[in-house]
């Protein structure tokens, strides 16, 4: 293989240079020995001048790929050869940069996880407020009352006593009581039933007249219960009782006509 490059030195006439590159019968990629020459010819001389040959190899053996050319007389400048360059292949490596980044921001930093804020507070205040609540139903009891003798009322009255208190209440007591002892029942034109008249079984017990003193009612009222409170046992509780009513007019002497009146059913926790 030869090629072909112009020289230019002083005083001749287009010297022309050809390359030789002559490699040892055991070449094999690149563990052969190679032997480079540089003839000049010039034509108006017609010699050759040879230059010499340069072989190099490396520590291990191996040669080293690369041309060498002695520039002192001819005057050529040196060039290595394309597998001289041992340069690194560069590589793009900011994808894989940016992709490194981008797993490593999933993974939550320990750093954060650990910082806390100031305590806020926030107070609570809740009341449950002790009460007493007694219902009864039905509304009305009806009696057809006989001239002399004794009427039960048509239904007994349910009767649903609830209380929610303090632990330092002792107990629940419940009356039954009229406004008026002298006339629990009237008929507006001066005829009365009185209380004592008027009688009531509790929970089912003996009849007992409303003849009685409460904390609301003196001379007409009728003890229902009285429940003991226990402390952390039944401070808050509900309980329901009947009450059958009767009325007696034995001895009354009353007209014909229609009686009416009210009786009032209360609870207190002392």
């Amino acid at each position: 293989m030869s090629r072909r490059r112009p020289c230019k030195r002083s005083g001749s006439k287009e010297p022309i240079c050809e390359l030789a590159a002559q490699s040892s019968d055991s070449i094999t990629h690149q563990a052969a020995d190679i032997h480079v020459a540089i003839v000049c010819r010039f034509k108006p001389i017609g010699h050759a001048l040879a230059l010499g040959w340069v072989k190099r190899r490396s520590k291990d053996g191996v040669p080293l790929r690369k041309k060498m050319w002695d520039t002192k007389d001819s005057g050529l400048s040196s060039y290595p050869a394309r597998e001289e360059r041992h340069t690194k292949p560069r590589g793009n490596w900011r994808p894989a940069i940016a992709l490194f980044f981008a797993i490593l921001s999933l993974f939550p930093s320990r750093a954060f996880a650990q910082l806390n804020s100031k305590t806020a507070a926030v107070s609570l205040n809740a009341a449950l407020s002790s009460s007493i609540t007694v219902t009864a139903s039905p509304g009305l009891v009806n009696f057809n009352l006989p001239p002399s003798g004794v009427a039960n009322g048509s239904v007994p009255v349910s009767i649903t006593t609830s209380w929610v208190l303090p632990v330092l209440f002792g107990q629940v007591t419940e009356y039954a009581y009229f406004a008026s002892p002298a006339s629990a029942l009237a008929d507006g034109a001066g005829d009365n039933i009185p209380s004592a008249n008027v009688s009531g079984s509790f929970d089912g017990g003996a009849f007992s007249a409303f003849a009685g003193t409460s904390p609301f009612a003196a001379g007409s009222s009728m003890t229902l219960f009285n429940q003991f409170v226990l402390i952390l046992l039944n401070s808050s509780a509900t309980r329901t009782d009947t009450l059958n009513l009767r009325i007696d007019t034995t001895g009354l002497g009353l007209p014909a006509a229609t009686y009416t009146g009210v009786l009032h059913i209360q609870a207190q926790a002392i």
